[in-house]
């Protein structure tokens, strides 16, 4: 006589939390300024637009960008 054998279901591995994204907006708006000012630039609204930032991103994220850009930059002589 054949018998089968029940297979119970295994419990599904728990997934880990997706990560967050790598860089935020504040960290980018934040190199770009550090950037702009390492090429003896003044940082201006323009010279954002110019690296490609919008107008309502800049507006709104520059406080917190210039404050930890400040706390990044080294100027190297």
């Amino acid at each position: 006589m054949i018998r089968f054998q029940t297979i119970e279901p295994k419990a599904a591995p728990k997934l880990a939390p997706q990560p967050r994204p790598t860089r935020t907006i504040i960290d980018r708006l934040a190199d770009a300024i550090c950037e702009i000012a390492g090429e003896q630039r003044p940082v201006t609204t323009q010279a954002l637009l110019d690296r490609g930032f919008r107008e309502p991103v800049i507006k709104r994220y520059a406080d917190p960008a210039r404050a930890l850009a400040r706390r990044r930059f080294n100027k190297h002589i």
